[in-house]
Formats: structure tokens, sequence, C-alpha cells
């Protein structure tokens, strides 16, 4: 969360965003939970880049959290 502070950005259309990190930039979906740093489809986690995006849209990151990482799934292995 506290890198997502130091990006900066750019509305695209509903649900989407460009995000600027430093030199690179990455383009968000939050209807789709993508990034193209892809690290967010890779974990499960939403990366800092959409973290950025949910703050401006006043979204909680916590709900954009894969569900294998709820407590009902984790008590069920």
């Amino acid at each position: 969360m506290d890198v997502s502070n130091q990006c900066r950005l750019v509305w695209n259309g509903d649900g989407g965003f460009e995000v600027t990190d430093g030199g690179n930039q990455h383009t968000i979906d939050l209807n789709n939970m993508r990034c193209t740093c892809r690290e967010w489809e890779l974990t499960g986690i939403p990366c800092s880049h959409a973290i950025c995006a949910m703050h401006h849209d006043s979204k909680d990151p916590q709900t954009y959290i894969s569900n294998w990482y709820t407590k009902l799934i984790y008590d069920a292995r």
C-alpha cells in the first residue's frame, strides 16, 4: 500500500487506468482484476498499481484479494 502512494494515475475508461511507477507504466483493468505487471494475476493479491487505482475509485483493496486467501478456504484444508 505504501508503494501505491508513489504511483501516478490516469483514468482511461470504465474500470481502466494507466499507472506510472518510476519509469514503468502499467495498464490496470479493475473489472477483470488485471494489471500488465501480472503480479495480481500470479499471486491473487492486488499489486501496488491496482491499489493506486482502487484508492482513486474509493474501493477497498481487500475485496479484490483472491478467495484462496479467505479464512473459509484456509480452514477447509
